[in-house]
C-alpha cells in the first residue's frame, strides 16, 4: 500500500465521509463565510492578523491562533477544532516556519484532510510535501493585495470553489446595498 498526498475531487474529506460525526461549528468562524485556518510563526503575527482583517472583504472568515482563541480555552484544542472545521489553509512560509513545532503539522493535517493549501511565501519557500506547488510570493506585496489574490485562488481553484461559491451566495442574499451586491456579483 503506498499512501501519497493528493487533492482530488474524487476523494471525500473526512467532512463528506460516511460515518463521520460532525461537529458544531465553532464561534470563531464567522457564519455564511469560507474558513481559511492561516498558519504562521510568531514573527509573522501582525502580517497574518492584517490578511485575515483584509479577507473579510471576500466573506473569508481566517483563523489566527492569537486572535481567535479566547483567553481560558485550551489553545491546542481549538486549534484542533480549527483544523477539522476549514475550508482551505493558508501557509505564510517564513525564515523560521521550517523550525515551527506546529506550522507543519497544521499543514499536515490540512494535506491529510484533502483540503486546499496555499503557500504564501515570506523569505522562505515550501517544502516537504508543500514543495511541489508554486507558492505566492509575498514579499513587497501589500497585505491587501494577498488577500485579494488569495481570495482569487480560492474562487478559482476546484477544490475550494463549490465552497467559496456558497459564501459568496450568502453574502448575495445579505447584502445591504447596490455597490456590495455588485461586487460579490464580479467575484461569482
Amino acid at each position: 500500500v503506498v499512501i501519497s498526498p493528493q487533492l482530488a475531487e474524487d476523494v471525500p474529506s473526512s467532512d463528506d465521509m460516511p460515518g463521520e460525526r460532525s461537529e458544531p461549528t465553532p464561534i470563531f468562524w464567522a457564519p455564511g463565510h469560507f474558513r481559511l485556518f492561516v498558519t504562521h510563526v510568531s514573527t509573522m503575527k501582525k502580517a497574518a492578523h492584517s490578511i485575515k482583517a483584509a479577507l473579510a472583504a471576500y466573506q473569508i472568515a481566517g483563523f489566527v491562533a492569537h486572535d481567535d482563541i479566547e483567553p481560558t480555552k485550551e489553545w491546542q484544542d481549538e486549534i484542533e477544532r480549527a483544523l477539522r472545521t476549514m475550508d482551505a489553509l493558508a501557509a505564510i512560509i517564513s525564515p523560521g516556519f521550517l523550525s515551527s513545532q506546529w506550522c507543519d503539522q497544521e499543514i499536515g493535517f490540512a494535506i491529510g484532510r484533502g483540503k486546499l493549501v496555499i503557500p504564501l511565501r515570506a523569505g522562505a519557500d515550501p517544502h516537504g510535501f508543500l514543495g511541489k506547488r508554486q507558492g505566492l510570493n509575498m514579499e513587497g506585496m501589500p497585505l491587501i493585495g494577498v488577500a485579494r489574490t488569495v481570495a482569487e485562488i480560492l474562487i478559482r481553484n476546484p477544490h475550494s470553489s463549490p465552497r467559496m461559491a456558497e459564501a459568496l451566495v450568502d453574502r448575495m442574499a445579505s447584502s445591504t446595498s447596490w455597490e456590495l451586491s455588485k461586487q460579490t456579483m464580479t467575484l461569482l
